[in-house]
Protein backbone atom coordinates (compact mmCIF):
# COMPACT_ATOMS: atom_id res chain seq x y z
CA UNK A 1 0.00 0.00 0.00
CA UNK A 2 1.37 2.94 -0.91
CA UNK A 3 1.93 5.82 2.01
CA UNK A 4 0.24 9.61 1.74
CA UNK A 5 3.47 10.98 0.67
CA UNK A 6 3.75 8.45 -2.35
CA UNK A 7 0.42 9.33 -3.06
CA UNK A 8 1.10 13.20 -3.25
CA UNK A 9 4.37 12.97 -5.37
CA UNK A 10 2.52 10.24 -7.77
CA UNK A 11 -0.25 12.95 -8.24
CA UNK A 12 1.53 15.79 -8.69
CA UNK A 13 3.84 14.57 -10.74
CA UNK A 14 0.52 12.95 -13.04
CA UNK A 15 -0.57 16.72 -12.71
CA UNK A 16 2.51 18.11 -13.98
CA UNK A 17 3.07 15.64 -16.81
CA UNK A 18 -0.39 16.13 -18.16
CA UNK A 19 -0.45 19.77 -18.59
CA UNK A 20 3.58 19.85 -20.25
CA UNK A 21 1.57 17.84 -22.52
CA UNK A 22 -1.57 20.41 -22.96
CA UNK A 23 0.81 22.86 -23.44
CA UNK A 24 3.03 21.26 -25.98
CA UNK A 25 -0.35 20.51 -27.50
CA UNK A 26 -2.11 23.74 -27.67
CA UNK A 27 1.62 25.24 -28.71
CA UNK A 28 1.45 22.66 -32.12
CA UNK A 29 -1.76 23.83 -32.63
CA UNK A 30 -0.98 27.51 -32.43
CA UNK A 31 2.11 26.77 -34.38
CA UNK A 32 -0.04 25.21 -37.46
CA UNK A 33 -2.45 28.39 -37.49
CA UNK A 34 1.16 30.33 -37.73
CA UNK A 35 2.58 28.29 -40.58
CA UNK A 36 2.78 25.38 -42.41
CA UNK A 37 6.55 25.48 -41.66
CA UNK A 38 6.61 24.26 -37.95
CA UNK A 39 10.23 25.74 -37.12
CA UNK A 40 8.00 28.76 -37.86
CA UNK A 41 5.61 28.04 -35.36
CA UNK A 42 8.05 26.58 -32.85
CA UNK A 43 10.52 30.32 -32.75
CA UNK A 44 6.54 31.98 -32.16
CA UNK A 45 5.61 29.92 -29.65
CA UNK A 46 8.28 28.71 -27.86
CA UNK A 47 8.94 31.78 -25.27
CA UNK A 48 5.42 32.48 -24.91
CA UNK A 49 3.48 32.41 -21.29
CA UNK A 50 0.89 30.16 -21.08
CA UNK A 51 -1.46 33.25 -21.06
CA UNK A 52 -0.51 34.40 -24.06
CA UNK A 53 -0.34 31.28 -25.62
CA UNK A 54 -3.82 30.63 -25.06
CA UNK A 55 -4.51 33.66 -26.41
CA UNK A 56 -2.72 33.89 -29.44
CA UNK A 57 -4.92 30.31 -29.98
CA UNK A 58 -7.86 32.27 -29.50
CA UNK A 59 -7.03 34.94 -31.86
CA UNK A 60 -5.49 32.48 -34.26
CA UNK A 61 -8.43 30.52 -34.52
CA UNK A 62 -10.61 33.03 -34.71
CA UNK A 63 -9.40 34.44 -37.73
CA UNK A 64 -8.45 31.92 -39.53
CA UNK A 65 -11.18 29.50 -38.63
CA UNK A 66 -14.17 32.48 -39.08
CA UNK A 67 -17.23 31.02 -39.88
CA UNK A 68 -15.75 27.87 -39.42
CA UNK A 69 -17.94 25.27 -37.08
CA UNK A 70 -14.84 24.12 -35.12
CA UNK A 71 -13.98 27.51 -33.57
CA UNK A 72 -17.18 27.60 -31.12
CA UNK A 73 -15.41 23.80 -29.58
CA UNK A 74 -12.29 26.34 -29.55
CA UNK A 75 -13.38 28.81 -27.87
CA UNK A 76 -15.26 26.17 -25.06
CA UNK A 77 -11.82 24.45 -25.21
CA UNK A 78 -9.99 27.55 -24.24
CA UNK A 79 -12.46 28.15 -21.35
CA UNK A 80 -11.80 24.89 -20.04
CA UNK A 81 -8.46 25.10 -20.53
CA UNK A 82 -8.09 28.12 -18.23
CA UNK A 83 -10.51 26.57 -15.49
CA UNK A 84 -8.20 23.27 -15.42
CA UNK A 85 -4.98 26.13 -15.29
CA UNK A 86 -6.24 27.39 -12.20
CA UNK A 87 -6.44 24.47 -10.19
CA UNK A 88 -3.34 23.26 -11.53
CA UNK A 89 -1.98 26.21 -10.50
CA UNK A 90 -3.92 26.02 -7.17
CA UNK A 91 -1.89 22.51 -6.29
CA UNK A 92 1.28 22.56 -7.78
CA UNK A 93 2.10 25.94 -5.99
CA UNK A 94 1.60 24.89 -2.63
CA UNK A 95 2.68 21.96 0.29
CA UNK A 96 1.61 19.26 1.64
CA UNK A 97 1.15 17.41 4.45
CA UNK A 98 -0.31 13.70 5.31
CA UNK A 99 -3.60 14.32 6.24
CA UNK A 100 -5.08 12.72 9.35
CA UNK A 101 -8.31 11.55 7.22
CA UNK A 102 -8.18 8.83 4.91
CA UNK A 103 -7.83 9.07 1.10
CA UNK A 104 -7.18 12.82 1.78
CA UNK A 105 -4.03 15.24 1.70
CA UNK A 106 -4.05 18.48 3.70
CA UNK A 107 -2.63 21.29 1.48
CA UNK A 108 -0.69 24.23 2.77
CA UNK A 109 -0.26 27.66 1.77
CA UNK A 110 0.91 30.81 2.67
CA UNK A 111 0.47 34.02 1.19
CA UNK A 112 0.89 37.35 1.96
CA UNK A 113 -0.52 40.42 -0.41
CA UNK A 114 -0.34 44.46 0.07
CA UNK A 115 -3.78 44.94 0.72
CA UNK A 116 -5.07 41.68 2.40
CA UNK A 117 -2.18 40.67 4.17
CA UNK A 118 -1.28 37.45 5.66
CA UNK A 119 -3.17 34.28 4.33
CA UNK A 120 -2.85 30.65 5.68
CA UNK A 121 -5.11 28.27 4.02
CA UNK A 122 -4.68 24.57 5.43
CA UNK A 123 -7.21 23.04 2.79
CA UNK A 124 -8.23 18.95 2.90
CA UNK A 125 -8.12 17.71 -0.31
CA UNK A 126 -9.56 14.72 -1.46
CA UNK A 127 -7.41 12.13 -3.82
CA UNK A 128 -10.26 12.01 -5.82
CA UNK A 129 -10.58 15.49 -6.66
CA UNK A 130 -7.05 15.61 -7.31
CA UNK A 131 -7.27 12.64 -9.75
CA UNK A 132 -10.24 14.27 -11.74
CA UNK A 133 -8.30 17.31 -12.36
CA UNK A 134 -5.95 15.05 -14.35
CA UNK A 135 -8.26 13.45 -16.15
CA UNK A 136 -9.95 16.37 -16.91
CA UNK A 137 -6.54 17.51 -18.19
CA UNK A 138 -5.79 14.47 -20.43
CA UNK A 139 -9.43 14.38 -21.66
CA UNK A 140 -9.21 18.52 -22.99
CA UNK A 141 -5.94 17.76 -24.50
CA UNK A 142 -7.51 14.64 -26.37
CA UNK A 143 -10.25 16.56 -27.79
CA UNK A 144 -7.45 19.30 -28.93
CA UNK A 145 -5.42 16.74 -30.69
CA UNK A 146 -9.04 15.31 -32.41
CA UNK A 147 -9.49 18.85 -33.25
CA UNK A 148 -6.31 19.34 -35.00
CA UNK A 149 -7.04 16.15 -36.60
CA UNK A 150 -10.00 16.76 -37.97
CA UNK A 151 -9.14 20.24 -39.12
CA UNK A 152 -5.82 20.18 -40.24
CA UNK A 153 -5.99 16.72 -42.32
CA UNK A 154 -8.81 17.73 -44.35
CA UNK A 155 -7.34 20.91 -45.14
CA UNK A 156 -10.46 22.98 -43.44
CA UNK A 157 -8.63 26.39 -42.99
CA UNK A 158 -8.08 29.13 -44.90
CA UNK A 159 -4.63 30.64 -45.13
CA UNK A 160 -4.92 34.25 -45.56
Amino acid sequence: MKTSHEIIIENLGKLTLNFSTLELTVSAFVSKLISDDSKIGAIITSEMSFQNLLKAFSSLSQYKLNNHIEYTKIFKLINRIKVVEQERNKLVHSAYAISNIEDRILRIKITAKQYKGLNIINEEINIKNFKNIITKIHEITHEIILLYKKIFDTQQINYA
